[in-house]
């Protein structure tokens, strides 16, 4: 009895010895930790994404460091990423050494890829400087490539596609068709896409005519620009004289404001009564020529009455008259001087 216990003992001893010397080393594996000697390297990049701390770091495919810090940094308004890394000591880093980032997997993680490209100037790499963005890569942007097929995309209708598709899948399970109607289906895909081809083109010779009609109106244009450049640059020196003007017109805008408060009362009346006055000079018809307005006949007769009374005035700032006749209540006969003594008045008729 006593010598199965101590055969169990030793079992377990055994299995736990082993299940903890493989989690030792899957820890390692997942925790992609090195135990020999390394070297930290710094990278500048301009895109890192879905890099991470912990990413592996291969050169030729093989595992040769690790990912550590990711910072994002900023130097005369350039926006970039500096890398972190560790690589064995016993892996040659070279002046001319590139470092791309690229695809792990179809998940989407990364790694650093460590490229060596011989130059003239080869020189061991300082782990104190930092490998300029010149000497890195970012991964290839997926969206943007696939981005790239929308005019593809576009110009194939979803008929065309799903029975190309239709006939590849046809093919392939040997349950109909033949090489050549799969042949005639893609010919008719490639004329689609030729056909779209000419009507790019179209546009592209479009756009070299709009370009030229700009390119032949250059002058114009430039003059136009100069022209708007002195009127801002005018209205900019003038700046303080139209914010002044601006307080004026707006004092005037008051004024007037509290003008027509006043007289609106009296307004209505005024109105009124004007509307009466014309219809009066209107309606009064001179007294020499009856059927021709007063006011007519006055302002025709006026520059003629006031010439006189011009002239009559000129010796001083007093007027000449001539007693021509005189009535008196009570007298037999008027007054008359005779026409020797003044000569201004009209013959009296008797």
């Amino acid at each position: 009895m006593r010598g199965k216990t101590l055969g169990a003992a030793i079992k377990l001893i055994i299995f736990a010895l082993v299940t903890i010397v493989a989690t030792a080393l899957l820890g390692v594996v997942v925790s992609n930790r090195t135990f020999g000697s390394t070297h930290t390297y710094k990278a500048d990049f301009s895109d890192v994404t879905d890099l991470i701390s912990g990413s592996d770091v291969r050169m030729a495919g093989v595992r040769v460091g690790t990912v550590g810090s990711i910072k994002s940094m900023s130097e005369d308004g350039n926006n970039f990423a500096q890398v972190s890394f560790t690589v064995d000591s016993d892996v040659p880093m070279t002046t001319t050494t590139q470092v791309k980032v690229q695809y792990l997997n179809l998940v989407g993680q990364r790694y650093l890829d460590l490229v060596e490209t011989p130059g003239p100037d080869q020189t061991t790499q300082n782990p104190d400087d930092v490998i300029p963005e010149t000497r890195t890569a970012p991964a290839v942007d997926l969206t943007a490539l696939f981005n790239g097929f929308k005019p593809l995309f576009r110009a194939l209708s979803p008929g065309d596609v799903n029975q190309f598709a239709l006939e590849i899948i046809k093919t392939l399970q040997g349950e109909g068709g033949t090489v050549q109607d799969l042949l005639q289906q893609t010919a008719s895909l490639t004329n689609t896409v030729a056909q779209r081809d000419a009507a790019i083109g179209q546009v592209i010779d479009n756009l070299l005519t709009v370009l030229s009609t700009v390119q032949k109106r250059d002058s114009g244009l430039s003059e136009t620009i100069s022209q708007l450049q002195r009127l801002v640059t005018g209205l900019a020196g003038d700046r303080d004289a139209i914010s002044a003007s601006l307080v004026n017109i707006n004092d005037l805008a008051t004024s007037t404001a509290k003008l027509l408060t006043g007289i609106r009362p009296v307004l209505p009346g005024d109105l009124r009564n004007l509307t009466a006055l014309a219809k009066v000079l209107n309606d009064t018809k001179d007294d020499v020529n009856k059927k021709e307005n007063a006011l007519a006949a006055f302002l025709q007769r006026e520059p003629a009455k006031l010439n006189r009374i011009i002239r009559t005035g000129s010796y001083g700032g007093y007027f000449n008259f001539w007693l021509c006749s005189l009535g008196i209540t009570g007298l037999p006969a008027a007054l008359e001087p005779s026409a020797s003594e003044s000569p201004s008045c009209p013959a009296v008729t008797q």
